[in-house]
Formats: C-alpha cells, structure tokens, sequence
C-alpha cells in the first residue's frame, strides 16, 4: 500500500507535494494542478517514491503550464525522479539534473 499524494498550497506560487508519486495516486491529483500564466514552484523533498505514472504527470503538469504562458519549477527533487527524467530523455523538459536537485536542496530559501 502506498502513501496517499496531497499537493498543498505553501504560499502564491508555490506548492509542496507529499506521499508517492506513482500510479496507484496520480490520477486523481491530476484535476487538483493548478494552471496559470505564471511559474508554480513545486517542492518535492518530500516525496517518497516515484515511477514513470508520476514522472508523466509532472510532464502533464509543464506542458499545460507552458500553454497557459508559465511553467513549472522543480525544487527538491529526488534522485530517483532525475534518473527516471534522464533515462526517459525529459530531464530537460523539466529541468532537471543531479546537480540541480542538490543546488536546489541547499538554497531552498533563494
């Protein structure tokens, strides 16, 4: 059994997400993302696993934003999301990296 997946609001813009990103959760979190003109940023320390189901609906997530006119920015993200973006070739997409996710992590208040 999986841990439920609740995104919550943190404040204008920016949104935290918790429990498993994986296809037993991510459908019905789908109608919850928001889409705006502007740039959501989406904290993901604390997202415990991930597969290809959660990967798709963060790319589902940017592709709707980017057509609205904003985009998303991921913070936080777990190794294991960047190495599934990377070996899925949409690391770019989403930008991630590595070395991002660290950087991220460190300057979490910038």
């Amino acid at each position: 059994m999986s841990d439920t997946l609740a995104l919550e609001k943190a404040s204008a813009g920016r949104f935290v997400l918790r429990g498993d990103l994986r296809a037993d959760n991510v459908a019905a979190l789908l109608p919850q993302l928001p889409v705006t003109a502007d740039r959501c940023k989406l904290d993901l320390a604390q997202v415990k696993n991930v597969d290809s189901a959660g990967l798709a609906l963060l790319l589902e997530w940017q592709l709707r934003l980017q057509a609205a006119g904003g985009g998303l920015l991921l913070q936080s993200a777990p190794d294991q999301l960047i190495r599934l973006a990377q070996i899925s070739s949409v690391d770019t997409i989403l930008g991630l990296s590595i070395n991002d996710s660290r950087d991220a992590k460190e300057n979490d208040g910038a």
